[in-house]
């Protein structure tokens, strides 16, 4: 994997002539202002947080930790370069018709938290946190039984998505609904397990594509042809639901796969490949999103680069921005929640028609507050990230404690599952399912949507392997077939 390892370690060589640059231009007239400060401390701790990437032997290249880089790239560096030098649109709705100058105090909160998972992760040791022995026992399934169980969850969600669809008055013919999938604006009273189906599809493209890899026997070529299916549906249900984040699901998730079953080196062309038709996708749904679907504007865009500009000034993944903004309001607009946001993870998965009076969710609590931009929000929403959520809780004295927990947490999952990468499908399978769950969904939004996404993502996963599994031979202790066995090697 030399070639994760050289993009990794070129990205922390240019943060790090950023920052010598950007000291150097600060520090020609002795002073700093607060935009540069906020720039400084961003690129810094974005540095910081590749050092044990790009040079240590403490992590799977293309694992757990890697999701946690990337989320803190987007937002910290790369989101304050577009906002403060590169971004076309203004005002941008997640600042909230605040100054730049406002966001050092966020910056500094928030790079406390981000070393403070760094340091939980390094200082971690070696407890893991599942057995390999059980990790690879959930990947000795029967090929057969496997490539039908998927196929019917697979086919599961499809309808589910069908349904969705046609609930929410997509069309192909009108390109702009997909702006109405975001939000109520489509008038559908769709209930959210409905879009748990449709979201399975996500986590089915994970698993087909890593127990496909590893097919040996007579139905190798259909698991591979159904991971192929499962990846490209997965793709258009992120587009027609206009949810970018499933697009760099599927794109970093099934690189991920590749790299690690078959034991290339990082695939730098199809990279670029996928940058430049993530750009297009990315485009494409922010201007359906307004309502747009014109192929001049579209492309005007596409060359502009505004697709990914799209990503950095996202209403999720945490940073500078919306620790900010929650260190605007706790303690003096909003009361400390004393953790009730955190044991919302076990009331959430309660359907609202049985609950009429459910408490509201963080985001849904915090719309009166942040929701002074609804109209120039595209459809888009609002999150904490974890180190606002801990903010709104307990305030600036739970951010070290918490996020040491979460830094270690990061790292026993990754002794558990990237020792077996090359060895275990199921390793796979599950060390992109936490990534996404705990980095992308946890750290980025809130515990309550993270630990949700975790129990319906883990739930699946072993129910599948469960249904597929060769329970007789396992009772026998016998020796599996390796043509009708997932071995525990990769090929």
């Amino acid at each position: 994997m030399k070639g994760i390892r050289f993009l990794e370690r070129l990205t922390l060589g240019i943060l790090t002539l950023g920052l010598f640059f950007s000291l150097l231009t600060s520090l020609r007239d002795f002073r700093i202002d607060n935009i540069e400060a906020v720039t400084i401390i961003s690129i810094a701790v974005g540095a910081i947080v590749l050092i044990p990437l790009a040079y240590g032997n403490l992590v799977n290249p293309v694992g757990v930790y890697l999701w946690f880089a990337l989320i803190v790239l987007l937002s910290m560096p790369i989101r304050w370069l577009f906002l403060t030098r590169l971004v076309s649109e203004g005002p941008i709705f997640i600042l909230l018709h605040k100054d730049l100058t406002a966001f050092v105090p966020g910056a500094l909160v928030a790079s406390l938290g981000i070393l403070c998972v760094v340091m939980g992760y390094v200082l971690a040791g070696k407890p893991r946190l599942i057995s390999s022995k059980t990790i690879i026992r959930l990947g000795e399934v029967d090929e057969r039984r496997f490539a039908i169980v998927l196929t019917v969850a697979v086919l599961i969600s499809l309808m589910a998505i069908a349904y969705y669809l046609k609930q929410t008055g997509f069309s192909l013919v009108d390109l702009s609904s997909i702006s109405a999938k975001r939000g109520v604006s489509s008038g559908a009273d769709v209930d959210g397990y409905t879009r748990r189906l449709c979201d399975l599809i996500y986590i089915l493209t994970i698993i087909a594509a890593s127990f496909s890899a590893s097919a040996s026997g007579p139905t190798a070529r259909y698991l591979k042809r159904l991971a192929w299916i499962t990846a490209s549906a997965a793709i258009f249900w992120a587009i027609a639901s206009s949810v970018r984040a499933g697009l760099i699901f599927v794109a970093i998730s099934v690189t991920a796969v590749y790299v690690q079953t078959r034991r290339r080196e990082f695939p730098v062309v199809p990279l670029i490949v996928a940058v430049l038709l993530a750009n297009l996708a990315f485009t494409f749904i922010s201007s359906a999103r307004k309502g747009n679907t014109e192929a001049s504007d579209i492309a005007e865009g596409f060359i502009e680069f505004r697709g990914l500009e799209s990503i950095a000034v996202t209403g999720n993944l945490g940073g500078t921005i919306f620790t900010q903004h929650m260190l605007d309001l706790v303690p003096g607009t909003i009361n400390y929640q004393a953790g009730s946001t955190f044991t919302y993870l076990f009331i959430a998965p309660i359907p609202r028609s049985i609950w009429p009076g459910k408490p509201q969710a963080l985001g849904a609590f915090l719309e009166d507050y942040l929701g002074v931009q609804a109209e120039t929000r595209r459809g888009g929403g609002m999150a904490t990230g974890l180190v606002g959520e801990i903010i709104v809780n307990f305030g600036l004295l739970g951010i070290v404690p918490i996020m040491l927990i979460f830094g270690v947490l990061l790292r026993w999952i990754e002794n558990s599952v990237s020792p077996l990468a090359t060895q275990s499908p199921s390793a796979i399978a599950l060390q992109q399912i936490f990534a996404i769950s705990l980095v992308y969904s946890l750290y980025g939004y809130n515990l309550a949507r993270g630990g949700v996404d975790l129990i319906f993502s883990l739930a699946a996963f072993l129910i599948i392997c469960w249904l597929a599994s060769n329970r007789r031979a396992h009772k026998m202790g016998s020796q599996f077939n390796r043509n009708t066995i997932f071995t525990q090697r990769l090929s």
